[in-house]
C-alpha cells in the first residue's frame, strides 16, 4: 500500500514495478498457480486489474520469445516476433510503428526510469528492455524498408 501512496501520481512506475516482478516470475519458464495467485494480489493492492497483468504477461512472454530466437529463426517469424514484442499488428501503419516504438523507449528507458524514481538493482531489466524494443523495431524497419 505504502508504494501504491508513493507511486499514485506515476502509474509508469508501477507497471515498471509489476513487470519487473512477472519478467522474474516468467524467467524460469512458467507461472505456478500459487504465484499468479500472489501477482494478482500485489497487482489488485496497486490497482492494476488482472486484465491489464494478462496483457503484461502477453507481451513479455512475446518479447522473450523474439530475444531467444532472434538469432536462430526464420526471418518470417522474427518478423511476427517484432510485432508482439511491440504489441502491435503487422498492418499497423509506418506511423503507428515509429509512435509506438518512441512511446515504448520513453516508458523503459533506463535513465527516464531512474529520473522518476527506478531503484538502481531494476537497471538491468530496464536496459534488457530497451534493447529488446530497439531489436525489435529494428527488425520492423528493415523489414519494411523504413527510414
Amino acid at each position: 500500500m505504502k508504494l501504491r501512496q508513493t507511486c499514485r501520481n506515476q502509474p509508469e512506475l508501477i507497471r515498471t514495478f509489476l513487470e519487473v516482478q512477472m519478467t522474474l516470475t516468467l524467467s524460469k519458464g512458467s507461472i505456478a498457480a500459487g504465484e499468479r495467485k500472489l501477482l494478482w494480489r500485489i497487482a489488485d493492492l496497486l490497482g492494476v486489474g488482472r486484465v491489464e497483468l494478462a496483457q503484461l504477461e502477453a507481451v513479455l512472454r512475446a518479447q522473450r520469445s523474439f530475444g531467444s530466437r532472434f538469432t536462430g529463426q526464420q526471418h518470417r517469424n522474427m518478423v511476427d516476433d517484432a510485432y508482439k514484442a511491440l504489441g502491435l499488428e503487422p498492418t499497423a501503419s509506418e506511423e503507428d510503428v515509429k509512435k509506438t516504438y518512441r512511446r515504448l523507449m520513453n516508458q523503459h528507458h533506463p535513465d527516464k526510469l531512474v529520473a522518476r524514481g527506478l531503484p538502481d538493482s531494476m537497471l538491468e531489466v530496464a536496459k534488457e528492455r530497451t534493447a529488446e524494443i530497439r531489436a525489435a523495431y529494428e527488425t520492423i524497419k528493415e523489414h519494411r524498408h523504413m527510414k
